[in-house]
């Protein structure tokens, strides 16, 4: 059960944020890139509210749900482009910043695959979605609760 209505209670300060998820759909990232990151940050945070959320949007997107099974082994998969796999990385050395700093040999590992504004607008999304896992995480948001709300039954994964 969830512990309290985060969403309403900070409700002006999420419909601002709100305004930053847009910016991060819209972004120069290839969407399927930003779903993939959305999942793997989740997961590391540990937020099963935002990997169930992300997992089904994946899926109602196109993406194989092998690819999305295959999401927590990036690194062994074949499934999963040299790009994909520097965002992934990427995503996980952002969001485990307090382990230490992005070592320079990934930076230059995503400038060999990303345009300086596609990194700028990857990192904009891996700290949305890092800032959503802590309140969702915290609160212990109950997976599968807004699939109505957000349309997410049609992914067809209950």
């Amino acid at each position: 059960m969830q512990r309290l209505d985060y969403f309403s209670l900070a409700m002006p300060a999420f419909h601002h944020l709100l305004a930053v998820d847009q910016y991060c759909k819209k972004s120069s990232v290839d969407p399927t890139i930003l779903r993939l990151v959305q999942i793997y940050a989740s997961q590391i945070n540990g937020c099963a509210f935002c990997v169930d959320i992300h997992c089904k949007e994946a899926k109602i997107a196109g993406e194989r749900e092998l690819r999305i099974y295959h999401v927590p082994i990036w690194e062994e998969s074949p499934l999963f482009s040299e790009k994909e796999k520097a965002a992934f990385e990427w995503t996980k050395a952002v969001t485990l910043i307090n382990q230490g700093p992005v070592p320079e040999e990934l930076f230059q590992k995503m400038k060999q695959h990303f345009s300086e504004q596609e990194i700028v607008d990857l990192n904009m999304q891996i700290a949305f979605i890092n800032l959503f896992n802590r309140f969702a995480a915290t609160f212990k948001s109950v997976p599968g609760a807004r699939d109505q709300a957000l349309g997410l039954g049609k992914a067809n994964l209950s």
